[in-house]
């Protein structure tokens, strides 16, 4: 009974998202679909903000491969010691499908990678899958080869690409961004205790120590004590630009949303 009420509630909101679906762009429903994936896992605010930033740029740059204006952002150009090579894609009669076409395979196949870890990945992937082929596309085509004309490819390749950047960026995302090489100087201080406990340090963070500790998601950490969140990401390759640049890629931004 509890599962058919369940697959019930899921059916609803999937109906109702389809709803609002199908008043907001082809962007704005990604970049709800990342939102969703993020509340769907560890609340863990700098892994999701490269995230955001990389999902924005898959979109963006899938629209300005079809603009001969529009520069694009991540195609082409090269960041620290990653290149991402990218011809121009042939002409095409209908520009906003394509356009949304390569958004969208862009976006699922980003975030689908990005979030396979995630504590409710079955909700994240159900709600993926479900605004992927209810755009009409097909999960199963996986080709990066653009050169065709295909949007889809070019979607495809541009989150291959992203991904590759991504495992070579600095942040250890191939072992789940854990720590390389900081570790706590100062022992936990459990909170039911009076006193500091270990304090080796004053000027160090110190970790706490419960005996349940939940995460911002609602999610328990293992151990009870939650670790020092991406205290080596200023040594992550960052996807910066000029703030001229910057300026220029913001007023494009408002094109595709």
């Amino acid at each position: 009974m509890k599962n058919v009420l369940l697959s019930s509630f899921l059916l609803f909101i999937l109906v109702v998202a389809g709803y609002s679906q199908n008043h907001h762009s082809v962007a704005q429903q990604w970049n709800e679909a990342l939102l969703q994936a993020i509340r769907n896992d560890f609340a863990r605010p700098p892994i999701h903000a490269r995230n955001l930033f990389h999902t924005s740029i898959a979109l963006y740059d899938a629209w300005a491969a079809y603009d001969e204006e529009a520069e694009t952002f991540f195609l082409g150009k090269t960041y620290g010691n990653y290149t991402c090579l990218f011809k121009s894609m042939p002409a095409t009669s209908d520009i906003q499908k394509a356009r949304e076409t390569a958004m969208s395979y862009a976006a699922y196949r980003l975030i689908t990678y990005r979030f396979a870890n995630s504590p409710r990945i079955a909700l994240t992937q159900l709600y993926l899958d479900s605004l992927f082929t209810s755009l009409g596309h097909d999960p199963t085509f996986e080709s990066i080869d653009y050169s065709t004309g295909s949007a889809a490819a070019l979607g495809n390749y541009l989150a291959k690409e992203l991904i590759a950047f991504g495992l070579q960026d600095g942040s250890n995302e191939e072992n789940n961004y854990a720590n390389q090489y900081y570790y706590p100087r100062n022992g936990a201080l459990a909170p039911a205790l009076p006193g500091v406990g270990f304090l080796r340090d004053p000027n160090r963070w110190q970790p706490l120590s419960f005996e349940l500790f939940i995460d911002q998601s609602g999610n328990p950490i293992p151990g009870g004590s939650p670790p020092f969140i991406s205290p080596e990401w200023g040594q992550v390759c960052s996807l910066r630009t000029d703030s001229q640049r910057v300026d220029y890629f913001m007023s494009m931004m408002d094109l595709i949303t």
